[in-house]
């Protein structure tokens, strides 16, 4: 990633066209530093939430003597949590991967000497995060699912 630190200037190149390819590069390698952030915070907040919480909740239950006792579906919603982690941290791996992908893409327009193109780069960008926007959805419909039927496992267990 440091190899693309300065685009060297290119003779068929305009200096908008260099100006361009260095501000493409800067954005790429924001969202590359932000995915990190982004992802430590989430793996952070989702698995000392939801299974803190749920472990929490089944100690709580387990005490009460009411004849509560960990089975199957509640093995599943800490199951599911693990998972929707997982999804998790292999989204953002993905990220980083396209925005180095593209990084590589941007040096080859250079070394090629092609003008910047902004719609290329966007349609490039937008067909190799079309992975990572489905990942997010599904991880979403999981992580929302899970939450609902950690709710109703808590509320059936407690009457």
């Amino acid at each position: 990633m440091e190899q693309y630190e300065y685009i060297p200037p290119v003779e068929e190149l305009s200096k908008d066209d260099i100006s361009n390819y260095q501000g493409a590069i800067e954005s790429l390698r924001d969202v590359f530093r932000s995915s990190d952030q982004r992802w430590e915070e989430r793996v952070y907040q989702i698995a000392a939430g939801a299974l803190s919480l749920c472990m929490a909740a089944f100690t709580f239950l387990a005490g009460m003597d009411k004849g509560f006792s960990l089975d199957w579906r509640g093995c599943m919603i800490m199951l599911i949590y693990v998972v929707v982690i997982l999804i998790n941290f292999m989204s953002q791996r993905l990220t980083v991967r396209n925005c180095q992908e593209l990084m590589v893409d941007i040096g080859n327009d250079v070394s090629a000497g092609k003008p910047f193109d902004r719609k290329a780069l966007q349609e490039s960008y937008d067909e190799k995060n079309l992975k990572v926007r489905r990942i997010y959805w599904i991880e979403s419909a999981l992580l929302l699912a899970d939450v609902v039927c950690t709710i109703v496992y808590l509320w059936s267990a407690l009457n």
